[in-house]
């Protein structure tokens, strides 16, 4: 049931707060479409597989729907609806002109060839082309996919639509395919100046932040690198074989850490390093900033009250449990919501959105400072809400966005 979902939930507790009509609340709750569909492809070996695929138009209330694509073996329809609820939310907080969406494919790409899987892209593509369209549902990348897997789309949709009309439907394509410079830093960027923006904000102006990172795959890393230009100092890392602790105070250097990595070693040889077989230890860790970039459900009510840092970062979706949200709260924890931290990459669609339509190029310098004038008016317009209404950095980004939803809706 959608009303179950961790997002869902999130709106009609804060719908309440805003003494939203249920009418109001049902309607940013439930998708205005919802499709599922089978995806068959000739194996190399000449054998068939049916892959489930997925698409969802949450809503258009404030624009066409970015659709988010997830290609993962684990994806199910309520992950898909859940995602497009997110997407949702982070298009009305940093007030962009999209609604939200997501679709995908239930595929392992470690399991697929090159070939393979360019034949699920192009009939995923196909099966998507009457839904899509510049002012009606883009498509953009989420977990699993890249510009390569775009740029595949874009040229089986550039049959049907034609090359321009097609490049105008899809986000998250290569530079060299009319993408926007920076795509690849947004993200991680984005995280560290919220961070940076936020920590500023509670007292901690001018000092060096101790970082640790639960979930060091390509997001941790890159925003391990991205805090540390800032001078903040990674303390932990993990991973899912266990934990590793900085022996000095100076901290880890995440580019060394991807050195030992892509040699093939294992956290537990990572030099200067303190080691533990768990993974979770590194959430224990009495530091300035955690970032949460694992899975969702990492922090629960069961180990909430063991969380020492002062400010939480969701970069998973839903990373923490409404339970632990109010524990932590409790204990003066500043959290940035997903919303919020995965707010550069959705930022940068609207970029390479506005790009697209006016036949432009962005220099990466001019997609860098367009980017932190956003973030920096919205996180002023954050902190007003919690001055003004005295909620918490966490309830006025939700608060946020769907006061601004609510007050579009059309009957």
């Amino acid at each position: 049931m959608v009303r179950s979902l961790s997002a869902a939930r999130i709106i009609k507790a804060i719908g309440n707060s805003l003494s939203l009509k249920d009418s109001e609340i049902e309607r940013l709750i439930h998708p205005e479409e919802f499709l599922d569909f089978d995806i068959t492809i000739e194996k190399d070996d000449g054998d068939f597989e049916v892959f489930k695929g997925y698409f969802c138009k949450h809503n258009s209330i404030l624009g066409p729907a970015d659709v988010g694509i997830t290609f993962d073996d684990s994806i199910d329809a309520d992950q898909i609806k859940e995602k497009a609820m997110y997407m949702m939310l982070k298009s009305a907080l940093l007030e962009l002109p999209f609604g939200g969406g997501a679709g995908g494919i239930a595929l392992s790409l470690k399991y697929l060839s090159e070939d393979e899987l360019k034949k699920a892209c192009r009939e995923f593509a196909i099966l998507i082309s009457e839904l899509i369209g510049r002012d009606v549902s883009i498509v953009s990348s989420d977990y699993g996919t890249n510009e390569v897997i775009i740029d595949w789309m874009v040229h089986e949709s550039a049959k049907i639509r034609g090359l321009d009309d097609s490049k105008s439907c899809f986000m998250c394509k290569s530079v060299e395919n009319d993408g926007i410079e920076f795509r690849g830093s947004a993200l991680a960027i984005g995280v560290a100046r919220i961070v940076d923006l936020v920590s500023r904000c509670f007292n901690n102006e001018g000092n060096v932040l101790k970082v640790a990172i639960q979930g060091y795959g390509n997001v941790g890393s890159s925003v391990a690198k991205s805090l540390s230009e800032l001078n903040a100092k990674i303390i932990g890392l993990s991973n899912t074989s266990g934990s590793i602790f900085c022996k000095s105070d100076e901290g880890f250097d995440p580019f060394e850490v991807l050195k030992y990595k892509a040699q093939g070693k294992g956290f537990s040889e990572i030099p200067g390093s303190n080691y533990d077989t768990d993974s979770n230890k590194v959430l224990n860790m009495d530091c300035d900033v955690l970032v949460l970039a694992a899975a969702k459900d990492q922090i629960t009510s069961q180990n909430a009250d063991q969380v020492n840092a002062r400010i939480v970062v969701e970069c998973a979706n839903s990373a923490i449990t409404e339970e632990a949200v109010n524990i932590l709260e409790k204990k003066g924890i500043v959290i940035i919501p997903n919303i919020l931290a995965q707010c550069g990459a959705v930022i940068l669609n609207y970029f390479e959105y506005i790009q697209n339509l006016n036949n432009e190029h962005w220099t990466r310098d001019q997609v860098e400072q367009q980017l932190f004038s956003k973030l920096d008016n919205i996180i002023s317009r954050i902190n007003e809400i919690v001055s003004d209404k005295s909620i918490s950095f966490r309830q006025a980004c939700y608060r946020k966005a769907i006061s601004d939803l609510s007050s579009k809706i059309k009957y």
